[in-house]
């Protein structure tokens, strides 16, 4: 087992692979010379990710514009408001929001929302009374207040606030289905108009929320979990603003930390990925970089890659192949 993975399998070794063909391509894209627009693109981000010194030297400034957001909310609407912005951005603090296939055709593609907004990986870290369990969520208590404090809190108040964002996850948790009952596609198959689940969800402006998301304009949509929602929206009417704002300040911090300085990206990792997953050290940056910018440009560096790997020579190799 690679001491930078918490599991090795052969699509493990594909991956590995495949981030060596691809961070050879962007070191090519980086040296001087002439280069496509693809090349630039691909080749600015990868050096600005690679960049460890100017990133530590920002340290939290690249969130404050959004937790300073989070300190002007003053209402619950602009609570929704600010997750529906979030949503866009890819933080998902709340529920899952996106495009699926129709259950019942496959051929159309569908709006779709769905349970979320816990950071732990299932229902069960914050329910289950068994020891590893309870060991489980004292640990994230005491990851939240580190991170927290990282930020520039007391720890005594960062000690508060994590302990807020753990029993409102705990709260959203309830409301979620559980893994065996979302097995059954008949559970998660709820197709129902806009109107329709606004009613079961009255503290949820949804046409609002979508518009500010950046979605166009629908009429219906399958809901994952229906009772999800109702619960969902229940807790917004009942929750106090400042524990949301609590809540969306970490959504914030814990979606951002693998990016930030070191002191983030080397706690994130101590939780997640050592505690967590069993990981014994954090990948290479260059293997960080090289995934992040094939997952944030993966239109142009895909290219670049089909050109590398897959030349008109083996094109030419594999027509012949299949020839008859």
């Amino acid at each position: 087992m690679p001491s930078d993975k918490a599991r090795y399998g052969r699509f493990d070794e594909l991956r590995e692979y495949n981030l060596y063909v691809l961070h050879s391509i962007l070191e090519d894209a980086v040296k001087p010379g002439t280069h496509t627009a693809n090349e630039k693109k691909v080749g600015t981000f990868y050096t600005s990710c690679m960049d460890e010194k100017a990133i530590d030297a920002k340290g939290i400034q690249p969130i404050e514009p959004w937790l300073k957001k989070v300190a002007a909310i003053n209402n619950k609407q602009q609570v929704l408001d600010l997750m529906a912005e979030m949503q866009a951005k890819g933080l998902r603090p709340s529920f899952g929001f996106g495009t699926a296939p129709d259950l019942h055709n496959s051929m159309l593609n569908i709006a779709e929302v769905d349970q979320g907004g816990l950071t732990l990986a299932d229902r069960d870290y914050y329910l289950k009374p068994d020891a590893k369990v309870v060991e489980v969520r004292a640990k994230y208590v005491q990851h939240i207040q580190k991170m927290l404090t990282l930020t520039g809190e007391a720890s005594e108040h960062a000690e508060k606030d994590a302990k807020t964002i753990l029993v409102l996850e705990t709260k959203i948790a309830e409301a979620s289905m559980d893994r065996v009952a979302r097995r059954d596609p008949k559970n998660r198959d709820h197709k129902m108009t806009v109107a329709e689940l606004g009613k079961q969800a009255p503290e949820i402006d949804l046409p609002r929320y979508f518009k500010l998301e950046g979605s166009k304009k629908f009429d219906s949509l399958n809901v994952g979990n229906p009772d999800f929602f109702k619960k969902f929206s229940a807790l917004l009417a009942s929750e106090p603003i400042e524990n949301w704002k609590t809540y969306l300040s970490w959504s914030i911090l814990k979606s951002s930390a693998p990016l930030l300085s070191k002191p983030f990206v080397d706690e994130n990792f101590e939780f997640q990925g050592k505690y967590l997953s069993g990981q014994k050290e954090l990948e290479a940056r260059w293997k960080r970089c090289t995934l992040l910018t094939d997952n944030s440009l993966g239109e142009a560096l895909g290219p670049l890659y089909v050109a590398k790997v897959f030349p008109k020579e083996a094109k030419r190799a594999w027509t012949l192949l299949w020839l008859p």
